[in-house]
Order: structure tokens, then C-alpha cells, then sequence
């Protein structure tokens, strides 16, 4: 198979990239869910910290492992992860679903992260997150 330049990469379509930084988001993470340690993969979300229609790019900076329960916590703003990579949960969890103590144990808490740094999430997106989509 033909390798293709960097110029060619770019034009692959969207199933190809976002494989392509799942199997490697995961891999990193060592199958494991950043904020519960959840292992059981069926679970597990490799997940944009900002999405590509918003800015966010297909690459290992761009990403965390989560639970899928915490995934759709994360992408409707319930939830974030502080550029020091600790995980906080908003009041509007309790407010606007009169629910979410299951949640609050995690608050606070160190991520479980890649041991390298350069594959750890990147500052620029998780304070995006926290300044623009989090509700806190």
C-alpha cells in the first residue's frame, strides 16, 4: 500500500481519522476510562475534548478516553477537565436533572492519563471546554 505525504492526509474522510485516533486515544489510555478507570471496553468512548465542526483537530491532544455515560455528561457540558487535568462536575448536574451524586465522588480528581505528556490532552482544549462549553 502506498503511504501517503501529509498534504494527502488531510483529505481522508472523517470514518478514516476518527478510527484512526479511536483505536489510538484508546491504546494510549491503556483501555481505560480517564475519570472511573472503567476497563470494560463496550463502554469506553475515545472522545473529542473539542469537536472537529468546532475547531478541534484529529490528534491524541484533541482526545480522552471516557465512560459513555460521562462522555454524554462531557459533550453537554455537566462535566469538565481542568488544564491540570482534574475532573469537575457543574451544580446544573443537580439542578437541571434533580440528579448526578453518583458523580460528585469523582470531583476533584486527578485523570488517569497517557504516562508521556506529549499524548496527554492538550491546555488549549481543555480550557476551551472549561471557558466554553462547561456549565459550572
Amino acid at each position: 500500500m502506498r503511504r501517503l505525504t501529509e498534504r494527502h492526509r488531510h483529505t481522508l474522510p472523517d470514518p478514516h481519522q476518527n478510527y484512526k485516533i479511536r483505536v489510538l486515544v484508546t491504546d494510549k489510555y491503556l483501555r481505560r476510562c480517564a475519570v472511573t478507570g472503567e476497563k470494560a471496553p463496550p463502554v469506553l468512548d475515545a472522545v473529542h475534548i473539542r469537536s472537529v465542526n468546532e475547531g478541534g483537530i484529529h490528534r491524541i491532544g484533541d482526545g480522552l478516553l471516557l465512560r459513555s455515560d460521562v462522555h454524554v455528561l462531557f459533550d453537554r457540558a455537566y462535566v469538565t477537565v481542568t488544564p491540570i487535568y482534574r475532573f469537575r462536575v457543574s451544580r446544573m448536574l443537580q439542578e437541571d436533572l434533580d440528579n448526578g451524586e453518583y458523580y460528585h465522588q469523582f470531583e476533584g480528581a486527578a485523570l488517569w492519563l497517557p504516562r508521556r505528556a506529549e499524548e496527554r490532552p492538550g491546555r488549549e482544549f481543555l480550557e476551551w471546554h472549561g471557558d466554553i462549553v462547561y456549565r459550572g
